[in-house]
């Protein structure tokens, strides 16, 4: 599996913020294509600048990836990730309450599947 793999998997009644605050706390690595994949966000840098940035108070480190398409054609795109740092911790932990108020409860769960992934999810959340 590759680094733009993410094995995240946002509940269903999630907010957009919180399916991606979640991502990046659990350690996944962001592309635009990801993003627009998961979180159905067409602009994912602008989400993150003004969703994640600016609303908690952290900094998202991005790195450069270059490539060359199958055409010949030189491109790039940036990857995007949340490191736990001293400087980020505040900004974390407003994160995860975020995230703990905005995944619901199980009575918004109506099958199996759901009521095993928003376990797993609030499980993760109280392990921060």
């Amino acid at each position: 599996m590759g680094p733009d793999n993410v094995l995240f998997n946002p509940i269903k009644y999630m907010t957009q913020t919180a399916a991606i605050a979640m991502a990046l706390l659990k350690g996944d690595v962001l592309s635009i294509m990801n993003g627009f994949q998961l979180f159905a966000c067409t602009n994912l840098p602008r989400e993150l600048s003004r969703s994640i940035e600016k609303k908690f108070g952290v900094e998202i480190s991005k790195d450069k990836v270059v490539f060359k398409s199958k055409f010949g054609q030189p491109g790039y795109y940036y990857r995007y990730r949340l490191n736990k740092t001293e400087a980020n911790a505040l900004g974390i932990a407003k994160m995860i309450e975020y995230c703990k108020s905005h995944i619901g409860s199980i009575s918004t769960c109506k099958t199996e599947k759901q009521l095993k992934q928003y376990i797993q999810t609030d499980l993760f959340l109280n392990t921060l």
